[in-house]
């Protein structure tokens, strides 16, 4: 039987092992395909830590790790019609059923019955991969394998900005970790007037300067709300707060600093209930909040592939790191380390 390497987990715990595995076979519907290059998500993380988040996640044991990535289909199951032997591919997330109420109206990515590639299903971090049609969307090879791997994550980035409608508007990111700075990275690409973005931590707000941030803040040293609103016209604050960090703290702070008639995005998670005042930070402010998980389908795909191919956004600054497969530890601890921006595994 031919085999290939995997990094998987066993059993709950912490850590990882590479492995072998039996080459998977694509069943009805499904594609399997070759992986060229992969991402190390902040998901991947905690399931390596494994901590009280991954926990309470129903993952498929054995659980190969990783959902970022992009390759080459090498076989087609039963059915398949829309995917081809010799496509390249990048790897949606989301596997919806395509027959509840939110699939039959354009929303397949908040699907009633949604379950998720790499957590119940096996992931990418393997020589090859299996997943359904709809989540191999077909892209174009001649963007650089790196950047091909990180299209789910920059679509989340992409489907955040969208909805936050920042052209011509002030905008502030909490939160420099890899969703947040791709956000930064679309936000000029999409014409944010002026771009503040924080963190604690100086290699990432670096980082952030070089996709072209305006302002760089650090809240430890930094009274974000005098800063902010000294730097918005008339002294109103930001027209859109994009929440990236799952620092609740930082989050509910952002609401001082947040005009009236803004607009709040939510994207990272709460690593505890956010208190908020309902009627300073919502009701009397007029505030709008908006929730984001994942990419629409397909929408966001087209987007973000038409920005990349049009010259209007580039992210090769934030992938900071390559490992192989093999040196997969080396490059989770890198993750971990809180000093890379997008860490990438080749097979």
């Amino acid at each position: 039987m031919e085999k290939m390497r995997a990094v998987m987990k066993l059993e709950p715990g912490p850590g990882a092992v590479l492995g072998e595995l039996p080459l998977p076979k694509p069943g009805p519907g499904e594609v399997l395909v070759k992986t060229e290059m992969m991402a190390i998500c902040g998901t991947d993380v905690h399931f390596y830590e494994w901590n009280k988040w991954a926990e309470t996640i129903n993952v498929r044991w054995p659980m190969v790790l990783g959902h970022e990535f992009t390759g080459t289909v090498v076989e087609i199951g039963p059915g398949v019609r829309g995917v081809q032997i010799g496509d390249t591919v990048s790897g949606e997330t989301h596997i919806p059923c395509g027959n509840c109420y939110h699939c039959l109206n354009g929303e397949q990515h908040i699907c009633s019955n949604l379950i998720t590639f790499g957590m119940q299903t096996p992931g990418c971090f393997a020589e090859y991969a299996v997943l359904p049609e709809v989540c191999a969307v077909k892209v174009d090879k001649g963007i650089d394998p790196a950047v091909r791997a990180n299209f789910e994550p920059l679509g989340v980035a992409v489907h955040a900005v969208d909805k936050a409608g920042v052209g011509g508007n002030t905008v502030a990111i909490i939160g420099c970790g890899p969703i947040g700075l791709f956000s930064a990275a679309v936000a000029r690409a999409l014409g944010a007037a002026r771009i503040f973005a924080s963190d604690i931590s100086a290699y990432r707000l670096d980082l952030a300067r070089k996709i072209g941030v305006d302002y760089t803040l650090n809240p430890k040293e930094t009274d974000l709300t005098e800063f902010v609103r000294a730097h918005t016209p008339f002294g109103v604050g930001v027209d859109v707060l994009l929440e990236t960090s799952g620092n609740a703290d930082a989050f509910m702070a952002g609401f001082q600093y947040l005009r009236k008639g803004g607009r709040v995005v939510a994207v990272g998670l709460a690593s505890k209930p956010l208190q908020l005042e309902v009627g300073r930070d919502i009701a009397w402010k007029e505030a709008t909040i908006i929730g984001i998980h994942g990419r629409e389908m397909f929408k966001t795909w087209q987007q973000m592939e038409k920005l990349i191919a049009g010259g209007r956004l580039d992210i090769t600054p934030l992938l900071t790191h390559t490992f192989q497969l093999k040196d997969y530890k080396e490059a989770l601890e890198t993750a971990l380390s809180g000093q890379a921006g997008k860490v990438l595994l080749a097979p």
